[in-house]
């Protein structure tokens, strides 16, 4: 019997709504090779699954994915739901009992193409898959809302020299001063199970040439104590009271900002910077809020990336602009930037971290990067760049950024996350 696969069907349902349908026949029944003794069969039976997505524009709602199928079997445990981005690599985002007939996925940026399949399980193994079924969300909500804010930003990268010195930008956005806790982390990092942490980080925080704070040892600052408290205020793991980790309690006003990471033992190792909103912890009310979060380093493939983490804080999704920029860097005098970035984009939620977005080359969604990048004011990429780019809309939550090498070479590249308007 040929499989009939229905044709993608695009809608207006309701006002305001947009609904898309892809509809795909298959079979789902155990193969020879789940031949257990005593084990039960699934019963041979045609699968069908369906994908729409919705979007409520004006309440500026993130997307989602609805996949919904006929269940024609009669004795499946359940239903695994597996997900790609990139087409080759699936993992599985879900499973459902026997009789449930569909599954939302909540986890869903616009402009990137999702690929779902779907088996049935039961005690005797798992069914074959079904057909794939692709959509990509590409439309946006109708502007921020102004509700949902950075809060806290972490960045993990090689601290080496030259070049390659571990450089970190924070924008502080809107009107009047934030209170900041910065921190550079090294030797704690051994603790995490990070392999090859600087010894001694030295932290210099910079508004534009202008070196304005310091630190080398946390623990022998001005009032260590405020540092201690205030790492538990928002929630960061504990330094040890004799570490070489460095910190800085800071009242910055709106501007921009940038941490140089240094190892005072003159090794390259990696370390982690993280920035976090005081205020928002503390319930301290300010109107300006951590805007944009970047950072250069030299990455190849591995543990050799760069990895920046942020929290997204609020009731309402967020839009983003996020870039691993390459080759632009040589018109900055870098002599080793990295020719093709890859980037990609992991949400951690109910304790799983999955990957949600994927970009190689910018120049996929060229016209609505372009167009976000100059309402932000930041510098366009090339048009024949591999630099890496996507706009995204996050929910509130915890969300990290890969940058690495997409051929496996050697090179410096700078990761950019920017609030969008």
């Amino acid at each position: 019997m040929k499989n009939p696969i229905f044709p993608i069907k695009i809608f207006q349902s309701k006002p305001f709504f947009q609904t898309f349908k892809v509809g795909i026949l298959c079979y789902l029944g155990l193969r020879s090779a789940h031949n257990l003794t005593g084990a039960a069969t699934l019963t041979q039976a045609t699968f069908a699954i369906a994908i729409s997505a919705i979007l409520l524009v004006p309440m500026a709602s993130a997307g989602q994915f609805t996949l919904s199928w006929k269940d024609n079997s009669d004795n499946e445990s359940g239903f695994k739901i597996e997900r790609t981005t990139d087409g080759q690599s699936y993992s599985q985002i879900g499973t459902v009992g026997p009789n449930v007939t569909s599954y939302i996925d909540r986890y869903v940026a616009s402009f990137i193409k999702y690929s779902y399949r779907v088996r049935a399980f039961n005690s005797s193994g798992n069914s074959r898959y079904s057909n794939v079924a692709s959509r990509t969300l590409d439309i946006l909500p109708t502007g921020n809302t102004g509700s949902s804010h950075l809060v806290a930003t972490s960045i993990r990268a090689r601290a080496g020299t030259g070049s390659s010195t571990m450089i970190a930008g924070i924008v502080v956005g809107g009107t009047g001063y934030k209170q900041i806790l910065v921190r550079a982390i090294g030797p704690s990092l051994a603790g995490l199970g990070v392999a090859n942490p600087i010894s001694d980080p030295f932290i210099t925080l910079y508004q534009g040439s202008t070196a304005i704070a310091q630190n080398n040892n946390w623990s022998v600052t001005n009032n260590p104590s405020l540092i201690s408290s205030t790492a538990n205020l928002v929630g960061a793991f504990p330094l040890s009271s004799g570490s070489k980790d460095s910190a800085l309690f800071l009242e910055l006003p709106t501007g921009a900002y940038t941490a140089h990471i240094t190892n005072v033992n003159g090794f390259t190792g990696t370390a982690l910077l993280e920035a976090y909103d005081v205020d928002e912890a503390s319930g301290r009310t300010s109107t300006a809020s951590i805007s944009s979060i970047s950072m250069r380093g030299e990455v190849s493939t591995g543990d050799n990336v760069i990895i920046a983490g942020f929290v997204v804080s609020g009731t309402d999704p967020i839009p983003l602009l996020i870039r691993a920029v390459g080759p632009e860097l040589a018109n900055y005098n870098i002599s080793n930037a990295l020719a093709d970035p890859l980037l990609k984009l992991y949400q951690t939620a109910n304790g799983e971290t999955f990957q949600i977005a994927h970009n190689d080359n910018w120049s996929v969604d060229a016209n609505t990067i372009a167009t976000v990048s100059t309402q932000i004011g930041v510098s366009p990429l090339n048009s024949n760049s591999k630099s890496a780019a996507m706009v995204v809309w996050l929910e509130p939550g915890i969300y990290t950024a890969h940058a690495a090498s997409s051929n496996g070479a050697k090179g410096v590249a700078l990761v950019e996350v920017y609030e969008a308007p």
